[in-house]
């Protein structure tokens, strides 16, 4: 029984010693895509959920899209770096548009503030 251990741990050893390097190479991998978030008001500074988000890469035109939560807050995950062009909408207030750029690992923050018609 004794050997049987010692062997077990002889052929486990390695493969968690390189399942660990796996994944520290995975999550320095996602360390290099940027993150965007913000929120977005309206005229009172109350926040707006539901309002819609477009952020285009300006480089590639590839475009994603999502809303603002309950808390009238967006998030954009693993982003490469590069120059988007965001846009919100909403039914009420209309569209607003910024220029961001998203750098390696760090979260760029935009945030809309829906101005009285």
């Amino acid at each position: 029984m004794n050997i049987r251990l010692r062997t077990l741990r002889q052929f486990l050893a390695p493969l968690i010693v390189a399942a660990s390097w796996l994944d520290e190479e995975r999550l320095l991998a996602q360390a290099t895509d940027g993150n965007l978030v913000g929120t977005v008001t309206d005229p009172s500074g109350a926040v707006v959920p539901g309002a819609a988000l477009e952020v285009a890469n300006t480089a590639t035109n590839v475009k994603l899209f999502t809303t603002t939560g309950a808390e009238g807050q967006y998030r954009l995950n693993n982003l490469p770096p590069g120059t988007y062009t965001l846009t919100a909408w909403h039914e009420r207030y209309g569209s607003k548009t910024a220029q961001v750029t998203v750098a390696e690992g760090k979260p760029a923050e935009v945030s809309f503030a829906y101005d009285a018609k």
